[in-house]
């Protein structure tokens, strides 16, 4: 069998492998001289997720030299350039070799922080323990290895303990902006503290995109089963194992990443609105008092805009509001109104 016929078998290998054990979406790749074979796109519960991983696949017993020890394989062709390629790739890149002499898939993530990467003048190595064939049970250990679960600070804790119940409460920032690996990040975070804080009853964490962001985009919740009194404060409109969660439906982040309905207004977005009119305000309550009648002409005119894009917005049928924004929206249009009823003075100079 020739070469180019060992490299269709182990293209055509890994990429059933992940569509039959996984249930993984696979996507073969133009042949570039880079060497990105496929693209795996992950899929959860029978979904898609949009997160994709990027695959090198390498076919043939002679690319990779096994130790005395026989316990790793040695990737030894590897160029600086391809390397370099895929350490900057927008995508988590893994290395697969196919050996023909016993039909196994291997792997091995490729990155820049790898311990298993050697790189010299002539090039770089790759190690392949020799245990890390391709199976049901892989699955996790390159789902860790390519995505980082431990992005995201923890900016505050607090014991909201009562009598014998004790509970704590996290206030969590995760910048990643796919729900999929946010919510490996969630189950690493809830792992690690219910085992932190020992026998405890109820663990709530409350995520935020930022330290200046004025309402989380997600809450979550946990309660011990051992307990027979739980703590519901969330609405839970999704779930991991054990720990209820709920997206707010409020948050600009969650409705720009995450929201089918992109055309929602959220409270976020309507609140820096809210901003903008209460400074326009204070301007015009400085200049009125300082009878400053120019500038307050410039902002008649900035006012009469924004009150114009409001306008425009509740009139577009294609948007729509949330209930928190609506009744915000009541109060802020019965304010601007009553503004209108005063500018109208200050517009007409004879008076």
């Amino acid at each position: 069998m020739d070469n180019s016929q060992i490299e269709r078998i182990g293209v055509h290998k890994t990429g059933l492998f992940f569509i039959e054990e996984f249930d993984w979406i696979e996507r073969e790749q133009p042949t570039s001289d880079y060497g990105i074979d496929m693209h795996i796109e992950i899929k959860e519960n029978g979904k898609a997720t949009g997160v994709l991983i990027a695959l090198q696949i390498k076919s043939g017993d002679s690319y990779c030299k096994e130790n005395k020890s026989k316990s790793i394989f040695t990737y030894r062709k590897g160029k600086l350039r391809h390397l370099e390629y895929w350490k900057n790739h927008s995508l988590p890149v893994v290395f697969i070799w196919y050996r023909p002499s016993n039909k196994s898939l291997y792997w091995q993530s490729v990155s820049s922080e790898s311990e298993n990467i050697n790189v010299n003048d002539k090039g770089w190595t790759l190690k392949i323990p020799s245990e890390q064939i391709l199976n049901n049970s892989s699955k996790e250990e390159i789902l860790n290895k390519c995505f980082n679960i431990n992005n995201y600070q923890v900016i505050e804790e607090q014991n909201r303990s009562i009598n014998i119940a004790t509970r704590y409460t996290l206030k969590v920032i995760i910048t990643e902006t796919n729900q999929y690996i946010i919510k490996r990040i969630i189950k690493n975070i809830y792992d690690r503290y219910i085992h932190l804080y020992g026998d405890i009853n109820t663990l709530s964490i409350f995520f935020y995109r930022n330290i200046d962001a004025q309402m989380c985009f997600c809450r979550t919740q946990w309660n011990n089963k051992k307990y027979k009194y739980k703590l519901e404060t969330i609405t839970q409109n999704d779930k991991i194992d054990d720990i209820g969660i709920e997206w707010s439906k409020d948050s600009d982040y969650v409705n720009r990443y995450f929201s089918e309905n992109s055309n929602l207004i959220s409270k976020d977005n309507y609140i820096k609105k809210f901003d903008k009119s209460i400074n326009l305000c204070n301007r015009f309550i400085e200049a009125t008092v300082n009878k400053k009648i120019d500038e307050l002409e410039i902002i008649i005119f900035d006012f009469t805009q924004d009150i114009q894009e409001e306008f425009n917005l509740i009139a577009d049928d294609n948007y729509q509001f949330s209930r928190d924004v609506e009744q915000l929206k009541n109060i802020r249009m019965s304010a601007i109104g009553l503004l209108q009823n005063i500018l109208i003075i200050f517009q007409d100079r004879s008076r």
